[in-house]
């Protein structure tokens, strides 16, 4: 919340009362009166009191300036000028987020299941800025032999399964999450979803 004091002078006599002309644009924030609470309505007559104190609330990741156009009225019923008050909201970096996705299967549908992708994922920043896409804990989970099970196409958005032959659940592996960060620089975001492998029961070899 933002402090905003309007007021005014009158050579010859005192304030009054202080009119909001115009409310900012919802899609900035919303002007309240001392409390924090009862929002201001654009032409009521607010006490000096009450307009030395309003608060204004930013909408979320809003930034720039907010105007506030207002008058002040004497005690002799005399109505200023409009004057404008004005308000900058500095940016501030916002978390960038990924979501995560993935697939599901079924064992030896096609023979393997390497090479098919495993998951897509999709980032959002706020600000815009340039988001790199990685491995949480710095590479892809392995196949128990060294040999990486993912492969990130971050271009794309997917992650292909490319070490998982057939049978590679039935014996005795399960696939691990695609557990992602997202990185804008500064701050990152973290998601994870599992391949579901549906069991397909295999002839047994007398």
């Amino acid at each position: 919340p933002i402090t905003v004091s309007l007021s005014g002078t009158d050579v010859d006599g005192t304030i009054q009362g202080v009119t909001v002309t115009t409310l900012p644009p919802a899609g900035q924030g919303v002007l309240y009166l001392p409390d924090g609470i009862t929002p201001v309505t654009a032409g009521t007559l607010l006490s000096p009191g009450d307009a030395a104190h309003l608060v204004f609330r930013p909408a979320p990741d809003y930034n720039g300036t907010v105007d506030i156009p207002f008058t002040v009225t004497d005690d002799g019923g005399a109505v200023s000028a409009p004057a404008t008050a004005s308000i900058i909201v500095n940016p501030v970096n916002d978390a960038p987020t990924i979501d995560v996705t993935a697939n599901a299967f079924t064992e030896d549908a096609a023979g393997t299941i390497a090479g098919a992708v495993a998951g897509t994922f999709t980032t959002h920043d706020q600000d815009g800025d340039a988001l790199t896409v990685g491995w949480t804990g710095g590479s892809s989970p392995t196949d128990g032999g060294g040999h990486a099970l993912y492969t990130l196409d971050a271009a794309s958005g997917r992650v292909l399964l490319t070490q998982a032959g057939a049978d590679y659940v039935n014996a005795g592996h399960t696939l691990p999450a695609i557990d992602l960060t997202v990185s804008d620089g500064s701050l990152t975001g973290h998601d994870s979803a599992t391949p579901v492998v549906t069991l397909v029961n295999d002839a047994p070899v007398a």
